[in-house]
């Protein structure tokens, strides 16, 4: 029975992930963005850094539904936790991974951590429809969930 819990709940983060990184995705075409993505796939084409946009969405949003699911109960707390757990997300990514897979080492500057910032933040300084959309959609999905009186 637990075995079918956790798939439940890495199943409905996979959902709520792959619905944000959709809106996001939106965004990230607009700006090009999706060939940087790409190119750690050795790739430059923006329908495979798309593809890989919502893969590595879907695991991060399945990830936070089994890490967290016992402490992101209520409204409020999954807020709280879903910030710390997208800022570990935003460190890992672009100043670590993303990095490191494009050959460029750690990034971990304070030069590199305010470009990585800017780029989290650019959706909001474009008027903040990415960003309001991805939160109304985890709103909904909590709001759903919260009706069955289990946490995500």
């Amino acid at each position: 029975m637990f075995l079918n819990e956790i798939m439940d709940r890495g199943l409905r983060g996979a959902f709520a992930g792959l619905m944000g990184s959709s809106v996001f995705g939106v965004w990230m075409a607009e700006k090009g963005g999706l060939a940087a993505i790409a190119s750690m796939g050795e790739g430059s084409s923006p329908v495979l850094g798309l593809v890989m946009h919502l893969v590595i969405s879907m695991g991060s949003g399945a990830s936070f539904a089994v890490l967290f699911f016992r402490l992101a109960v209520g409204l409020i707390p999954s807020i709280l936790w879903g910030l710390l757990y997208g800022f570990i997300w935003w460190f890992l990514g672009p100043l670590t991974l993303m990095s490191l897979m494009m050959g460029a080492g750690l990034q971990w500057t304070a030069s590199a951590v305010g470009l990585a910032l800017a780029v989290a933040y650019a959706p909001a300084a474009d008027a903040g429809v990415p960003v309001v959309i991805t939160a109304l959609l985890f709103l909904l999905l909590l709001v759903g969930d919260s009706a069955n009186e289990a946490p995500l």
